[in-house]
């Protein structure tokens, strides 16, 4: 999961760290400190830092690729539900 200022509240991306080509499927479920804004970084959960091998506080400059994106910010229910979804459904059948 990660934090990101650009893109709606739900999306579904794939992250790619480019130094070992490992890549993680993510859900933005929150905001960047205000600190970040602009550096054009999403801001990765321990989890997904870790399994990329980041070393830092989990701000990445690696690839970012949409997979899916809401037309609106999704309420906490739908994201939690979401959630549940992406982490069951093998990335090239995820629909919006």
């Amino acid at each position: 999961m990660a934090a990101y200022n650009k893109l709606p509240l739900g999306t579904v991306a794939k992250v790619t760290n480019p130094e070992n080509n490992k890549s993680v499927v993510i859900v933005i479920l929150d905001r960047t400190a205000d600190w970040v804004e602009g550096i054009g970084r999403v801001d990765l959960s321990k989890g997904a830092a870790s399994f990329l091998e980041y070393k830092e506080d989990g701000l990445m400059t690696g690839k970012l690729e949409i997979i899916a994106q809401p037309k609106k910010n999704l309420t906490k229910k739908e994201i939690s539900i979401l959630v549940a979804y992406v982490t069951s459904t093998p990335i090239s059948e995820i629909r919006l």
